[in-house]
Order: structure tokens, then sequence, then C-alpha cells
């Protein structure tokens, strides 16, 4: 009896032995496996993170589609969506959107609108610029601006420092309406006007400002309707 308890006892050892070494080689098995499972979503996730990390400003309000173009690629902004340095922001006749950066600037785009972030850093050394391809947008301007700022055109560059001010790009020309503040808009031709508050300029294909006049009633709250969202 004794030998066979001691034999059974063997058996049992071995037995437990077994087990453990399978457990134990199972447990590492799936502990490799969500390792390598994470490293790969986390190699995954870098570019998006490093990606956020270089946005510039969100979308604070949106009516309609818009799309935003980078290296050629479109995607879909949306409340709360990033933008980035080289953007081109792209709205439809039924759309608008605006933008707060990361400094405080509002970017209010209108509809029927094409607009490049050519060159947004706040805080460097040369001025920040957007390329009004086609169509109008507000800009409320950050005092961080101490550089200046440009808002260029095919026809004109209107050049401000903490201003409030609408620009309008067209095909005859374009169009710079200061609500506050004071915009200095150079034509391609080589003249520049001064605009102060509730005074604008027109300036044609020609790249010739018009001589600032006061806006009427009428043209203002055209200009600055189709650049606000409710």
């Amino acid at each position: 009896m004794r030998r066979l308890w001691n034999c059974g006892s063997c058996k049992v050892a071995e037995m437990q032995r077994l087990f453990h070494g399978m457990f134990s080689y199972r447990f590492r098995r799936l502990t490799q496996v969500a390792a390598s499972a994470f490293w790969l979503f986390f190699a995954a996730a870098l570019p998006a993170l490093a990606q956020e990390a270089d946005s510039v400003g969100q979308v604070v309000r949106q009516q309609g589609p818009v799309t935003a173009l980078r290296a050629s690629l479109p995607r879909s902004l949306y409340l709360g969506a990033s933008v980035f340095p080289g953007d081109r922001i792209v709205t439809t006749s039924a759309a608008k959107v605006e933008i707060e950066f990361s400094d405080g600037t509002l970017l209010s785009v209108g509809s029927d609108t094409d607009v490049e972030l050519s060159d947004y850093t706040p805080g460097s050394r040369k001025p920040g610029a957007l390329s009004l391809l086609l169509g109008i947008i507000r800009t409320k301007l950050s005092i961080l601006w101490t550089i200046g700022f440009e808002v260029r055109t095919r026809a004109a560059i209107a050049s401000v420092r903490a201003t409030d001010w609408v620009t309008e790009a067209r095909d005859d020309g374009t169009a710079v309406f200061v609500v506050d503040g004071k915009v200095a808009v150079t034509g391609t031709a080589g003249a520049t006007v001064v605009l102060g508050p509730g005074s604008g300029t027109d300036v044609g294909v020609d790249g010739v400002p018009a001589p600032p006049k006061t806006w009427n009633s009428t043209r203002v709250d055209d200009v600055l309707g189709r650049t606000r969202l409710p």
C-alpha cells in the first residue's frame, strides 16, 4: 500500500509540474501577444499624435459641409476638428465655418470660399499669412501677432497687427473692410491705402486700390452677414 501511495504521489506531482509548465507557457504567450498588440497600436497612433501636436486651431462653429485639404488630401471638418499649417479650408454654397486658433485669433469663413493657412505660427519672427483664393473671410486677429499679419489675394495684400477686418476675393478684384483697428492695403501695382474703422476699399484686377471711403450700411450688413455664423 505504501508503494502504491508513493507511486500515486509521483503521478500527482508530475501532473502538477506539467500543468504549471503549460500555464506558465500560455501566460507568457498571452503576455507577449498583448505587448506586441500594444506596441503595434502605439506605433500606428504616433503619426496621429504628432499631427495633433502640430495643430494650430480648431473648428468652433460650423454650418454645412466643409473640407480641409492638406498635401492634396481632403478631409471633412466638424465641430472640434483640428486645423494645421498649410490647410486649405473650402466651403460650399451652403456652408460656413469659424476657426479659433491657439493664440485666440478667430477666422470666419463664408460660403463658396477657398482660403489657405499659408503661414500660421504665432510668436515667430515673421508675419503670419492667409491666402484667400476666392470668397470672403473675417479675421479677428489676436494681440499676440506683434510682428504683423497679412491676408493675400491675387489683387492685393492686407497688412495688419491686432484688428478686425473682412477680406473678399472675387474674379474682378478684392474688397477690404475694417471693423476695428487699421489695415494697410497694398495693391499688386504697388500703391497702398490705410483703412480705419468703418472704411473700405476696392482693388481692381489692375492691382490699384481705390481711395478709402466709409461703406454704407447695406454693404456693411452684407459682408458681416456673410461671415457670421449662428
